[in-house]
């Protein structure tokens, strides 16, 4: 007997979309999407491509950051009544800097059905991509542009073992490259470029090369940072500003006292340099 409206189960289904190649979409996303009542998308003519190109004609409801909590409680209500709704962001996997944690978290606090389709996400592609530490990674999201926000998560990054992955936006690449090469010249670097796309491009550099990196400033950007550089557990720090101190005495410039004692105890360009400030303040 064919299920009615009222019994038809409703579920939540996130769908990841291709990040550049269209071809990257699976088949059974191409399946869900067709039987949805409906599809929610980051922006409604973005997708509408995409849809168009598999033959999908389903009806759309934007669903974006602007719009995300009462959207998502009306999308539940949908789900509620019986329907399949399928959220598809402007590319990749849903939830991931992009709208549809807050369905998953409202959809469990409803208990209601859910479930999330394995697929293109630019993060993983950039975890094997980088070929930086053993596979192991932390993802970031864009990290905050400025202030005291962005001093704590390059704080945090300054001592991770494990390599990190962030998006930046292409008006901002340069800078954030520049900054960071500064703070961990030895540190090594990876930066995806319009990965899957025609364009597509991979740079390895370390912190001394970013000032010469050469590359188009234009497109989908992933960073990949390797692992901080061990310090030498025998440095305390202490020992950092003794070691300043003797060096500038016997006529070092500050520069390049603070070179050597960075190569010798494996700290930080920025830490090295709060540690002299306190100790010039304490004196």
């Amino acid at each position: 007997m064919q299920e009615t409206q009222n019994e038809k189960q409703g579920q939540l289904i996130l769908v990841p979309t291709p990040i550049g190649n269209r071809s990257d979409i699976t088949l059974r996303a191409l399946e869900v999407l067709r039987a949805a009542d409906v599809i929610a998308c980051e922006d409604t003519r973005h997708s509408a491509p995409l849809l168009d190109g598999y033959d999908i004609h389903r009806p759309l409801i934007s669903y974006h950051m602007h719009n995300e909590q009462e959207r998502s409680e009306e999308l539940l209500d949908r789900v509620e009544q019986g329907e399949r709704v399928a959220v598809i962001s402007d590319a990749g996997m849903p939830g991931v800097s992009d709208p549809g944690g807050v369905l998953v978290q409202k959809a469990i606090a409803r208990g209601l059905s859910y479930t999330v389709l394995p697929g293109a996400s630019a993060v993983t592609v950039a975890a094997v991509a980088a070929g930086l530490g053993d596979g192991s990674f932390a993802f970031l999201g864009f990290l905050p542009r400025s202030g005291k926000e962005r001093e704590q998560a390059l704080t945090f990054l300054d001592t991770l073992p494990i390599t990190a992955l962030c998006y930046e936006s292409p008006f901002r690449i340069r800078k954030t490259i520049l900054e960071m090469g500064a703070r961990w010249p030895d540190r090594h670097f990876a930066l995806l470029r319009e990965w899957s796309k025609q364009y597509e491009e991979a740079l390895h550099f370390t912190g001394h090369e970013a000032e010469s990196l050469s590359f188009v400033e234009k497109g989908e950007f992933v960073l990949a940072i390797g692992p901080a550089i061990a310090t030498d557990t025998t440095w305390s720090d202490a020992a950092v500003c003794e070691a300043l101190e003797r060096l500038e005495s016997n006529g070092l410039s500050p520069k390049a006292a603070m070179k050597q004692v960075m190569a010798e105890s494996g700290r930080s360009r920025n830490a090295i340099y709060r540690l002299r400030e306190e100790s010039r303040r304490s004196n």
